[in-house]
């Protein structure tokens, strides 16, 4: 197990007779890309603004282990001053020394590029180029560690393309987290997902284990309404096949039989009842995870 980059133990924090957090449990370890999930009001924003220094807990532990950046939700440059001077005046604010802070800001720049951009002004960008300005303020000292609060959130698809992108490139070198809405993001991104739920962690662990990765199996078939055929298959513990779907799923038992036997079967035993196999997808969607745990 990789050392802790970051982790809480019984965070609380209550706003008034608000309880925000009731004793969030947490652990990213060094280098991984972790998504926090949850609905609206989870506290999601509140864990990570007690990781970044903006909150006070009201009781509870947590560590953060490296240097930090950050990317609140509403993160924001002043909108009618020059970028250069404002991100080297926040180079400067993070222990940059004063010769090193024009590198440091075109490098930050570089590297979401936005490097044409740097004599302009805020107001001058567009939605999509203010967020990777916002991303270029979280990477000014080079931190180890980035929180990034909903990083895509209003962003269209291809803006929002951009950033994962980027999120890609910053990976591995260093620990990122980061809430999202967009569960299909989290899915294609993170290693390792915290499901936040009134304050509680209700699930943290590996993406594909809350999708089920380990004992579901979903095929795509070229008739639909034909996965009841599967139940009498041994090892299968249930089957869900939802009306004009092509898609069936199938939860099996991996102590009784493995995923390569169970394709074998279904595959004859569907070819027999001239149903085809389109597509077969290990797990569920996360989605289907996610909802489960929150039902």
């Amino acid at each position: 197990m990789r050392e802790a980059a970051l982790k809480t133990e019984g965070l609380l924090k209550n706003y008034g007779r608000v309880r925000a957090l009731r004793g969030l449990n947490l652990e990213v370890p060094a280098g991984a890309v972790y998504g926090l999930l949850g609905v609206n009001g989870a506290g999601k924003t509140t864990t990570l603004g007690i990781l970044a220094g903006f909150l006070r807990p009201s009781g509870g532990e947590f560590l953060v282990r490296g240097r930090l950046g950050c990317l609140p939700q509403d993160a924001r440059l002043t909108p009618n001053r020059r970028i250069f001077p404002q991100l080297a005046f926040l180079a400067r604010l993070s222990g940059i020394a004063s010769r090193s802070c024009p590198g440091e800001v075109l490098r930050c720049l570089a590297a979401v590029g936005l490097e044409e951009v740097a004599r302009r002004k805020p107001r001058q960008l567009s939605h999509g180029q203010r967020r990777r300005l916002s991303l270029a303020q979280a990477l000014l000292g080079d931190p180890e560690i980035l929180l990034l609060d909903e990083p895509t959130a209003g962003l269209d698809p291809g803006q929002a393309a951009k950033i994962k992108r980027l999120i890609f490139r910053l990976a591995g070198a260093r620990t990122v987290v980061f809430s999202s809405h967009r569960l299909a993001e989290v899915e294609e991104l993170c290693e390792m997902v915290g499901v936040v739920h009134e304050g509680r962690m209700l699930y943290q662990g590996s993406t594909s284990g809350l999708r089920g990765a380990g004992n579901l199996v979903r095929y795509r078939l070229s008739a639909p309404g034909r996965g009841g055929l599967l139940r009498s298959l041994p090892g299968v513990r249930g089957v869900r096949h939802p009306p004009g779907s092509a898609w069936v799923s199938v939860e099996f038992d991996s102590e009784e039989i493995v995923l390569e036997e169970l394709n074998r079967q279904v595959l004859t035993l569907l070819h027999s009842a001239g149903v085809g196999i389109r597509e077969i997808a290990v797990g569920g969607s996360l989605e289907e995870g996610f909802l489960e745990l929150l039902s």
